[in-house]
């Protein structure tokens, strides 16, 4: 893995990023996807995570899965990172900026140290939250099942058959729908019973 240097002009840590094209920014990963395929076209491929400098969090999308590898070694050694050639852009979804890279994007090692970068655990507490909730941020909510639809199969693309049930659950804030994909967490849901 490479270094950059800090000679460019347009270098920020998380905290200091502004909108911007072909910008390197800073931090290390703290949350990794697996490469994804779009649900808009299934030949595009991306992973996603985010990056923190310790003192905030910014989500980050790549659609050159080549550059996996490099952001999983960052990500198992703490290793601060340069995300270079980077498109910094305003999600249309949480309103939040966020790192794009893309072909012309490279990963190599920062030249900046970083403590703190642990993924932020400040937890919402109720379902009235969710529209609050940022991309990764955890939810921890007691909730009650409230309506259980039948267990259903769905074939996946590939041929295999995943087991999956659509539940809606609720709190004194408000209801939402769940879907649940794990098999051990269907035999173990039941209706008006709680959960956390």
């Amino acid at each position: 893995m490479a270094s950059i240097g800090e000679n460019r002009k347009r270098e920020y840590s998380v905290s200091e990023m502004v909108e911007g094209k072909s910008v390197c920014v800073h931090g290390v990963p703290v949350s990794l996807s697996p490469v994804k395929k779009s649900r808009k076209n299934p030949e595009v491929t991306y992973f996603e995570g985010q990056i923190s400098d310790g003192k905030k969090c910014a989500r980050f999308v790549s659609f050159e899965t080549g550059l996996l590898a490099e952001m999983e070694k960052g990500k198992d050694k703490e290793l601060p990172l340069a995300l270079d050639r980077s498109d910094v852009k305003c999600s249309k979804l949480s309103g939040e900026l966020e790192v794009h890279l893309n072909k012309k994007s490279g990963v190599a090692l920062s030249p900046r140290k970083f403590s703190n970068v642990a993924l932020p655990r400040e937890m919402k507490t109720d379902l009235g939250s969710i529209v609050s909730l940022t991309m990764n941020q955890p939810l921890d909510v007691l909730v009650k099942v409230v309506k259980m639809n039948d267990v259903t199969m769905v074939k996946k693309a590939d041929g295999t058959e995943l087991t999956k049930q659509d539940v809606v659950i609720g709190d004194r804030t408000g209801c939402c729908r769940y879907k649940i994909k794990d098999i051990l967490k269907l035999d173990r849901c039941t209706l008006v019973n709680t959960y956390h």
